[in-house]
């Protein structure tokens, strides 16, 4: 320590010394290059003016290496603080009061019956047509063999024969006509597998013209691209791995 300061009164000693010199008749005068704030020094900057005049800088003493002292030891470490006070709790909050139960709705009003529908107007007769000609007479036929005796039994069979066929045509016309109106129906679908290719749910189809379940199947859909659901959990997947990279 002792060293530093013998040191740093030397340099100081010797530029003060230098200024102080120059200063006589001998050497010239020393002139400043620079205003000087205080606490700043004066120091030579080897420029002269003439054959004389010594030019110098005032420099803040700080800006001077030589000037800087050795770093100083590493002090002690201060003793630790005392622990703060703990924090008051704070007060618990109020329970918050059960909400008031809904008024029930009004029932509704009955609908209104339909009217009856206008009897149709009766369609006009159409023209009488015209009495076609006579044709030609035609030739004498043969004498048929003579027929046998039908019995009863069977006459009624045919006649009953021909009323069930013309009921079963009435009927089919009847079906056939109602399979060619607007078909309203109900589908209960409920799925018990679905992948990410593969979806398999079986349902029950219930008509509601014909008042019955007229199917009950299982639906098999494959498929072949993304969903819309599938495209949004990629994108969530991507952003949400992006931000754990983070």
């Amino acid at each position: 320590m002792g060293k530093r300061l013998i040191t740093l009164f030397l340099m100081v000693t010797m530029l003060f010394g230098s200024s102080v010199f120059a200063s006589t008749s001998d050497y010239g005068n020393v002139k400043d290059n620079n205003n000087g704030n205080k606490g700043y020094i004066f120091i030579n900057s080897g420029v002269v003016q003439g054959q004389k005049d010594d030019v110098g800088t005032w420099v803040d003493p700080s800006c001077v290496p030589e000037l800087k002292g050795e770093q100083g030891e590493k002090g002690d470490k201060g003793d630790k603080g005392d622990t703060g006070l703990q924090g008051i709790p704070g007060a618990n909050g109020s329970d918050g009061e059960d909400g008031i139960n809904g008024v029930n709705g009004n029932d509704g009003q009955n609908g209104t019956d339909g009217q009856d529908g206008i009897n149709g107007t009766s369609g006009q007769d159409g023209v009488k047509g015209d009495v076609g000609e006579i044709g030609p007479q035609g030739n004498k036929g043969d004498i048929g063999e003579k027929g046998k005796d039908v019995d009863p039994a069977v006459v009624n069979s045919l006649q009953n024969i021909n009323t069930q066929q013309d009921q079963k045509i009435n009927r089919l016309e009847d079906r056939v006509s109602a399979l060619e109106e607007t078909q309203y129906q109900i589908i209960g679908e409920v799925r018990v597998l679905d992948t990410k290719k593969w979806t398999v749910s079986p349902f029950v189809s219930y008509n509601i013209g014909r008042n019955k379940v007229d199917i009950v199947g299982v639906r098999v859909t494959f498929k072949f691209g993304q969903s819309y659901e599938e495209r949004k959990i990629a994108e969530l997947e991507a952003k949400v791995n992006a931000l754990l990279a983070k």
